[in-house]
């Protein structure tokens, strides 16, 4: 069936063959019907709403993917989901948390330049602060805008990044593009 659209001069039928998915967005008074489907002309994987509480009529959808469409969705994904594991390695690296080395980079309590590992990070009335033991064995304390990690490579996962493709690879990219692009009160029909 595919997507399906009402009108006045009958059914609109698109994307036959090509829907991957379909959800619902849920707002305070109101919901949105969507579907993931496959773009042939464009070579793309697009969000097609088709329904809504909002007002009367709308259309319906169908999840018909074939098989090809599927490994054209997947190939498509591939990439954009590699991208985003290595941005989250890459932030977790640096990330500033305890056991790190930081260095001060802005501020007027600590000298610019200043290097320690950080031994404890968390909120006080002035905004996220983060305690500094310095090499003498001092500890300080600065706002965490103040600093940040010092040699983030040496905190990269490494293991993590050779599986990069292989772990990827594993993830089903319907689900991967829900959370990449995951709407409001997303929910699974």
């Amino acid at each position: 069936m595919s997507v399906v659209f009402e009108t006045k001069s009958g059914k609109n039928v698109l994307y036959e063959g090509a829907v991957l998915y379909k959800g619902e967005r849920n707002y305070h008074d109101d919901s949105d019907y969507y579907a993931l489907v496959w773009d042939e002309s464009e070579g793309v994987g697009k969000i097609v709403e088709y329904d809504t509480t909002r007002y009367a009529g709308g259309g319906t959808a169908k999840v018909d993917a074939t098989d090809e469409v599927r490994e054209k969705y997947a190939t498509y994904m591939f990439p954009k989901i590699k991208e985003s594991v290595i941005n989250s390695l890459v932030a977790d690296a640096t990330e500033v948390s305890k056991y790190k080395e930081v260095e001060v980079i802005r501020g007027r309590k600590l000298p610019i330049g200043t290097v320690g590992i950080v031994f404890w990070r968390g909120s006080t009335r002035y905004g996220e602060s983060v305690g500094i033991e310095l090499p003498n064995g001092e500890r300080v304390f600065t706002s965490l805008i103040n600093v940040e990690v010092n040699h983030p490579e040496e905190y990269l996962d490494y293991e993590k990044l050779e599986i990069v493709d292989d772990t990827v690879k594993g993830i089903d990219p319907i689900h991967a593009y829900r959370v990449l692009n995951k709407p409001a009160g997303l929910r699974v029909l």
